[in-house]
This record gives C-alpha cells, sequence and structure tokens, in this order.
C-alpha cells in the first residue's frame, strides 16, 4: 500500500466524500500525468491531483508530483473510511488536508484593472484556442468563439433568452481535448456572470441549461456546472478578484500568467470568458447619453 498526504480538498467536496460513516464513493474515470479523475455516485466528476495543480473545485491535491505513477487505472473503485480514501493500492490521507472555498468577490468591474489584465492576456495568452493559431481548425475555432461571445452580449443587452442559449449552445464542445476551448470560455464566462450577477445572471441559467451530458466530455460538464454555481480554480478566481479592485495592481501580469499556465491553452481560453463578461458587465454598468 501507498499512502499520500492530501495538502488541500475542496470543503464542499468533504461531505461526498463518505465522511465517518463511509462507503462507497466512485470509481477512477481517467488518468493523467497531473490528473485522475473519479466518477463519482452523483455522475459527476471530481479530481486527484498532484500539487502543482492549483486547488479548485471538487479537487483534492495531493503531496506527490505525478499521479500517472500510483499506478491506478480506470474502473478501480474508490472508497472512504473516515478521513481515509482508497483507490486499489494507495490510500489517501485527508487529515491534514487545507480546506479550499472560493471567496465571493463583489463588483464592480473596476475599468484600470481591465485594461491591464487585458494587456496582460496580450502578452502571455497562448493561441491554439480562443486566440486563432496558425492552422486553418484552429482560426475556424477561434473565429466561432469570437462570433459567439458577441452574440451572447448582444442577446444579455435585448434580454433574449433564446438567443442567449442558442449563442451559449454554439460553443459547447467547440474544439479539441477533454477541456475544448469552447467549453473553457464558457466556463471563464459563467464563474464571472455568476459571481457579478445582475444581467449577467441570464448568461449563468443559459449555461446551466445548455451544459447537459451527451453535448461535451464529463470532465468540461463537471466545471462548467461548478462555474455556474460561482466556483473555479483559484487562478481564475484570483484574475477575476483583480479585475474587480482587489489585491496589488503590480501584480496583474503575474496574476494573469499564473491563469494561463493551466493546461495547453485552458488557462488562455478561460481568461477570454472571464474578459468577455467582464467587459460586458462593465459597458452594462456604463449610462449611454
Amino acid at each position: 500500500m501507498t499512502t499520500v498526504s492530501a495538502l488541500a480538498v475542496d470543503a464542499a467536496l468533504l461531505p461526498d466524500l463518505g465522511g465517518d460513516a463511509g462507503g462507497f464513493v466512485g470509481s477512477v474515470h481517467s488518468v493523467f500525468t497531473s490528473v485522475v479523475n473519479v466518477s463519482a455516485a452523483d455522475d459527476q466528476l471530481w479530481s486527484l491531483a498532484a500539487r502543482r495543480v492549483p486547488a479548485g473545485p471538487r479537487t483534492v491535491r495531493l503531496a506527490v508530483d505525478a499521479m500517472d505513477d500510483l499506478g491506478l487505472d480506470p474502473g478501480t473503485p474508490v472508497r472512504a473510511r473516515g478521513s481515509l480514501l482508497f483507490a486499489g493500492d494507495v490510500v489517501v490521507d485527508l487529515a491534514e488536508a487545507a480546506p479550499w472555498q472560493p471567496a465571493a468577490i463583489p463588483g464592480p468591474v473596476r475599468p484600470d484593472r481591465l485594461a491591464a489584465v487585458d494587456a496582460a492576456l496580450a502578452e502571455f495568452g497562448l493561441a491554439g484556442g480562443a486566440r486563432p493559431g496558425a492552422d486553418p481548425f484552429s482560426r475556424a475555432v477561434a473565429a466561432r468563439i469570437a462570433d459567439s461571445l458577441d452574440l451572447i452580449a448582444d442577446a444579455v443587452a435585448r434580454d433574449d433568452a433564446v438567443a442567449l442559449r442558442a449563442a451559449a449552445s454554439a460553443l459547447i464542445g467547440l474544439g479539441t481535448g477533454l477541456t475544448p476551448a469552447g467549453d473553457d470560455v464558457l466556463t471563464g464566462l459563467a464563474f464571472t456572470a455568476a459571481q457579478l450577477g445582475g444581467p449577467l445572471a441570464a448568461i449563468t441559467a443559459a449555461v446551466a441549461a445548455v451544459a447537459v451530458p451527451g453535448t461535451t466530455h464529463a470532465v468540461s460538464l463537471t466545471a462548467l456546472h461548478q462555474a455556474c454555481a460561482g466556483r473555479a480554480v483559484q487562478p481564475l478566481v484570483d484574475v477575476l478578484a483583480a479585475v474587480c479592485g482587489q489585491g496589488d495592481a503590480g501584480r496583474l501580469p503575474e496574476t494573469v500568467a499564473a491563469l494561463v499556465a493551466i493546461g495547453h491553452t485552458s488557462g488562455t481560453d478561460l481568461a477570454y470568458g472571464l474578459l468577455a463578461a467582464a467587459h460586458l458587465s462593465q459597458s452594462l454598468q456604463t449610462p449611454t447619453k
């Protein structure tokens, strides 16, 4: 048996991990270098993640450098007893794990901070998703994302729920990978909308309506559902907090770079969704003559 310590755990996930009663928690869904996804009884996923993975919803961060070295395979049962998780020959000790819960972010958006994050994303953002790459497929995906974000902004301004849902649906599953670019953009958009509220609440409702099984990968669906509840990975939380005036403005480039570092282009795509919602929020706050 291999025992590993948990560094942090999503506080909202803890009740789902069995508690003192223990019992069946799920089974391994998929295994990657940094993350092992587990299928839960509610058909959502939660994750065991290596230490370099940022804290986030439905995630248990472990004191290990690579998850694929633990010998876990898809289908391996995962069970709980007290503060211990059992997966194959691996025991995860949750006793000393720090509970993670993202803080609520009060708006409004600060125009100066928004401009600074725009500039940082222009410098650090990676091509291949919302930002077009060199190949025709990448350019087509980026163009569709840009068009859909314009349609979403227009639908919110006109209070057109039908058009809003259609525009959000066009992004679901768009792109390649376990979290396609369209899904990541929608995740950033929905998270920001859920946090800022007001007219943007219509975005959250639209994304929740279209993010259903069969439309995209289970990993993306879990992230989208959490985003609609105002929960997202900590670097995305940090960038929105910065946009709303929290923290040291001098650290904005570092904050954006930490978000961009997620995945291949996932961090960039999350940032594009966040900024789209933030710009829309600002435009709706600005009185017109």
